[in-house]
């Protein structure tokens, strides 16, 4: 059974305690909404956001992205690790 909520809290007048409960219940576990954040944190690196566009206009090897960026094949490879982890590329 999931936590009450104490709708004594606040400055509010008036609690649509149905709506609240409905919200709540409706949220995704923990653990769910941890992944998520963890995938919006890979796009949060400019590299790998053009490592994305440039492979949905064309499959592409390391050597060929590290060209295009001007970037270490290791490096690229670094960032292709980070999408490989987070399930974005194969």
């Amino acid at each position: 059974m999931k936590d009450k909520i104490d709708f004594g809290r606040g400055d509010c007048t008036a609690i649509h305690e149905d709506m609240v409960n409905s919200v709540k219940d409706s949220m995704p576990h923990e653990e769910s909404v941890y992944d998520l954040t963890e995938v919006f944190k890979v796009f949060g690196d400019v590299t790998r956001i053009k490592i994305l566009y440039a492979l949905f206009a064309s499959d592409m090897c390391v050597c060929d992205i590290a060209v295009s960026f001007n970037m270490t094949q290791s490096a690229i490879s670094h960032q292709l690790r980070v999408l490989k982890q987070a399930r974005l590329v194969r």
